[in-house]
């Protein structure tokens, strides 16, 4: 995946998206190269990314990669869009409330912190406080 021009080629969106306070977040999974692939009918063998886009925008709404922040501030840019969160097929984004912080919760094949021979984890990350939940539902009409 090449997070200056998003380019990942077999990039598939393969849950439902979820929209909390402005934020879509959703997830992708991109297999591996038939090159690098050993065993073909390995699921595992991939990129799982967690998005989170604004809603009106789709620019980056999380400092999802800390790496081009500065010592002083958070630098918001287009890298920081997705996050790699591990090698397997993602679930949907799941979100919990607890207390007054909500946590996003992804669970992938092998987490992205994890060594190769790891198992199915469970990637986690903050959102931000509390807001009003509103569900929203349709239907679409024929």
């Amino acid at each position: 995946v090449n997070k200056n021009d998003d380019t990942a080629e077999g990039e598939k969106a393969l849950s439902r998206a979820i929209t909390y306070r402005g934020v879509v977040y959703t997830t992708t999974f991109t297999p591996a190269s038939e090159d690098l692939v050993e065993d073909p009918c390995l699921v595992a063998q991939g990129t799982a990314q967690l998005y989170a886009l604004n809603y009106l925008t789709g620019e980056a709404a999380l400092n999802l990669e800390p790496g081009n922040d500065t010592e002083t501030e958070q630098v918001i840019q287009r890298a920081d869009r997705s996050q790699i969160v591990g090698s397997g097929i993602p679930s949907d984004p799941v979100l919990v409330i607890q207390g007054n912080t909500v946590f996003l919760y992804v669970a992938v094949g092998v987490e992205a912190n994890q060594s190769a021979g790891g198992g199915m984890g469970i990637f986690t990350t903050e959102t931000g406080p509390r807001g009003n939940v509103l569900r929203v539902f349709w239907r679409e009409l024929r």
